[in-house]
């Protein structure tokens, strides 16, 4: 107050009249209440024509407001104008372009400072800290010591939060022993932190050590323990420590649906969703977006539709984030027609983004590959959004589900003018050219590769493999042997396609037994085929026997091995053991049963599993399964009733049917019978196979 009476000393050093001082303060609280960049401009220049703006205090609130209102370029004129800039007005241009994410420029001012002070550290190295740039940050912390400044609380946080970011565990300790030696570690943000940093660099126990040790904890450090759990895979552990907890927040929500979802717990995450609802807990967008996939990964609609409405009551349904993560639901779920609509309301708000495309392109991919290459083709013409690295990869996998080769080479030239050399995105273009039966061209992009990984070695050998050439397959995996690089499960499950030889199989085998994947599924199941195709049924037995928990893929891969060498009473009682033992039979089973007992001749056997499809089993039958029994009662004589069944089958019946039912008049005589030829041209008209057969039964009639 006195210095409102006696006057105040300007910049300059003169005495500053009552009414300026009035006049000043005036200015400084409608500098602080500006919400916009045109207001702040119109006050800075009455500022300007009043003579202020060269005095500190004003220049600092006007550089610091540019800098909330992200206009660097105004920041940077105000505070050119102050007369003599202080540290403060140093320290606030630095946070403006931190804000403005101009980190560059922020450290160019930072350099250019005559003095620092803590605050100026603490601003330049949690600007690096929160934008990614770790190492920087690290850095310069390092230098600020050496500088002779003490971190204080701020820096510790800002190091913690860097630390934790870069995941290295030996940093963390090491930042650990410093907040203990800076006698910090008694500020219950720093130690609630230093439990973030250990679970965000896998030091569980260590996180749990921190927590432990807390004198207080509140909610933020149980939700950190917690999410140290849950990020590093221990599932129970998170189970405990959430069922634990005295108070939950949505964060804390947030990780155990997280925590479930990443293990494949995708009922179990929705169920705590619903859960969280029931509590009055608001989800985040977050929140919603676990859901979200949780449901898509699970095919659940429902839930997801729940969790769809739930959104849409937060007011989150209209974020982008969210909005794209409801794209992906109903694609996934085959609700085409719901995506497109929220994909084209997306559109007439002019919303859509990279991601919003890229998921709309695989949601059409599912249906239509062609659908998918419209789309993108759409998005390049549109040209509000630029494909990245996804959306080229999803174009590569539509053209080489539907052998688009044309389109294919098209996407690839598109890509190299548009996007830098990618790992990921040459792996797709290799199994592209792979599946198009492109294998010198696939090898050719494979060795344009500077540095492949296994995901690419793998792409090259499924591409042999899916192309009859099982020693080239073979000899990429002995060459990723020399390299000392590890196949992963993908690999050996081409590798096993490969072989040709029961010892190639068993070679392929002893090295998976070597890395430990003969307890994975696909791969068990692949081993099964395998020994099957080449007769070895102990072998296909045993590899059997030491499987994973065994799922429907792996008995439908053993009933098979026994259908394929006319084992029929073994496949049927592996039938039997699979249903005893609760796993639910598919359509892929049922084909494998049916042939089982079509080629033993057990007719009664078929028609007892072909009617327990749907009444005890709930499977529709398909194409397929009409066959088998088609041709059963074809190879059985009975031709009215293999006539009949076609009749009745509920779609049109498909070329390989009606050739069985052709193959099947001949070997009976019947001649009369001959009419199903000519349904057999119509359906695939191009197949020599029917007219051989017509001609025959005419020839020895």
């Amino acid at each position: 107050m006195l210095s409102l009476i006696v006057g105040t000393r300007t910049a300059g050093g003169t005495e500053a009249h009552p009414r300026d001082e009035a006049k000043k303060q005036d200015f400084a609280s409608n500098i602080r209440q500006c919400s916009d960049l045109a207001t702040l401009r119109l006050l800075h220049a009455q500022i300007t024509a009043s003579g202020h703006h060269r005095r500190p205090f004003l220049g600092n609130l006007l550089v610091q407001m540019y800098g909330k209102c992200g206009s660097i370029e105004d920041a940077r004129a105000a505070f050119a104008a102050i007369a003599s800039p202080n540290i403060y007005s140093w320290t606030i241009l630095v946070a403006a372009h931190v804000q403005a994410s101009d980190l560059c420029d922020a450290r160019a001012v930072f350099d250019a400072m005559p003095s620092r002070d803590v605050v100026a550290w603490n601003s330049i190295i949690g600007g690096y800290a929160r934008r990614g740039h770790c190492g920087e940050a690290i850095d310069l912390f390092c230098r600020m010591d050496l500088d002779g400044v003490r971190a204080d609380a701020v820096t510790f946080l800002a190091m913690l939060d860097a630390c934790a970011r870069q995941g290295c565990l030996e940093l963390a300790r090491e930042i650990h022993e410093i907040v203990i030696e800076e006698r910090c570690g008694s500020d219950s943000k720093i130690r609630n932190s230093i439990v973030n940093m250990y679970g965000k660099c896998g030091g569980v126990e260590e996180a749990r050590r921190a927590f432990d040790s807390l004198e207080e904890k509140t909610v933020i450090g149980w939700t950190a323990v917690l999410t140290a759990y849950a990020q590093n895979g221990h599932l129970a552990e998170a189970r405990e420590t959430f069922a634990a907890m005295p108070e939950r927040n949505v964060v804390s929500w947030n990780a155990i649906l997280s925590a479930n979802a990443q293990q494949g717990n995708h009922r179990e995450a929705l169920e705590l969703f619903f859960g969280m609802n029931s509590e009055g807990i608001q989800a985040s967008a977050i929140t919603i977006i676990c859901v979200l996939d949780a449901a898509a990964s699970a095919g659940d609609l429902d839930a997801g539709i729940g969790a769809h409405a739930i959104a849409i009551e937060a007011g989150l349904a209209g974020e982008m984030i969210v909005a794209n993560a409801l794209l992906h639901l109903y694609g996934e779920c085959g609700e085409l027609a719901a995506a497109e609509a929220m994909f084209a309301a997306l559109g007439d708000r002019h919303r859509r983004n990279t991601m919003s495309w890229n998921v709309m392109i695989s949601a059409r991919a599912r249906v239509d590959p062609a659908m998918a290459l419209e789309t993108f083709w759409a998005m390049n013409l549109e040209g509000s959004q630029r494909p990245n690295v996804v959306t080229f990869v999803s174009v590569m996998d539509a053209c080489a589900n539907s052998s688009n080769l044309a389109q294919g080479k098209l996407a690839q030239a598109h890509s190299a003018a548009l996007l830098p050399p990618s790992v990921i995105l040459a792996t797709a273009v290799v199994t592209m050219y792979g599946r198009c039966g492109r294998i010198d061209t696939a090898r050719e992009v494979f060795d344009g590769i500077s540095l492949p990984d296994v995901i690419a070695w793998s792409a090259m050998l499924t591409a042999y493999s899916q192309n009859g050439h099982g020693k080239e397959a073979l000899a990429v995996l002995a060459e990723m042997d020399v390299l000392g690089l590890k196949p992963s499960a993908v690999t050996y499950v081409s590798a096993v396609d490969a072989c040709v030889s029961l010892e190639s199989i068993r070679t392929v085998h002893d090295g998976i037994v070597d890395a430990g994947f003969q307890s994975n599924g696909a791969v068990a199941s692949a081993l099964v085929h395998a020994y099957g195709r080449s007769g070895a049924l102990p072998d296909a037995a045993e590899a059997f026997r030491t499987g994973p928990l065994r799922d429907a893929a792996l008995w439908n891969a053993l009933i098979a091995a026994f259908a394929r060498n006319e084992l029929a009473g073994f496949g049927v009682a592996v039938f039997r053991e699979m249903v005893a033992d609760g796993v639910a039979p598919n359509e892929i089973t049922f084909v494998s049963v049916l042939c089982c007992c079509g080629h033993a001749g057990l007719l009664e056997d078929v028609w007892s599993c072909f009617v327990g499809m749907i009444g005890d089993h709930g499977v529709v039958p398909g194409v397929d399964h009409y066959a088998c029994v088609v041709d059963l009662l074809g190879r059985a004589g009975r031709l009215t009733e293999a006539e009949d069944l076609m009749a009745s089958m509920p779609f049109e019946p498909d070329f390989a049917a009606w050739t069985s039912f052709l193959d099947s008049c001949k070997s009976s005589g019947a001649r009369t019978r001959s009419f199903a030829a000519a349904n057999a041209l119509v359906v695939d008209p191009s197949s020599s196979g029917p007219y051989v057969l017509l001609s025959n039964m005419h020839k020895h009639s």
